[in-house]
């Protein structure tokens, strides 16, 4: 069997409001969460990967209509958006929800940059099959319970 290519994962570093954050790609831990949480918000994401914006963010380009999209994003869909972002930012979700909107936007399109792959195939796969994202949750529940010795 020939070695697999890895790329390289992306970070951003972003420093809001006197804390210092080293966004990351989502790990294997995190990922029956982040499903859960982003389920509402899936087709939305979709758009952003499929008219290219994902791709834009990947490269580094951020515009201002980036932030004020992602921001009523989240005013859209509730609390799961900003609990998604917390736990893929990896930081404590009442210090996230109590920033300005502009700041809590620009982390969520930090946690879209980084994980653009993921959400690209992701989406893909859910609007393939609607089934996918049940049976990769019921997976992972599974996984964790087998792990936890259930």
């Amino acid at each position: 069997m020939a070695d697999l290519d890895f790329i390289q994962p992306q970070r951003v570093q972003r420093h809001v409001e006197q804390l210092q954050l080293e966004i990351t790609p989502l790990t294997i831990d995190m990922l029956p969460d982040v499903l859960g949480l982003l389920e509402p918000v899936l087709d939305e994401l979709g758009i952003l990967v499929a008219d290219g914006t994902a791709d834009r963010l990947a490269d580094g380009d951020v515009q201002p209509a980036d932030v004020l999209r992602i921001t009523k994003l989240i005013a859209r869909s509730g609390k799961s958006l900003i609990d998604a972002t917390a736990v893929l930012a990896r930081c404590d979700r009442a210090w996230l929800g109590n920033l300005l909107p502009d700041r809590a936007a620009v982390i969520a399109l930090d946690v879209i940059k980084v994980n653009a792959d993921f959400f690209r195939q992701a989406i893909q796969q859910v609007r393939s099959s609607p089934e996918s994202l049940a049976a990769l949750a019921g997976l992972m529940d599974r996984g964790q319970a087998t792990a936890a010795g259930g």
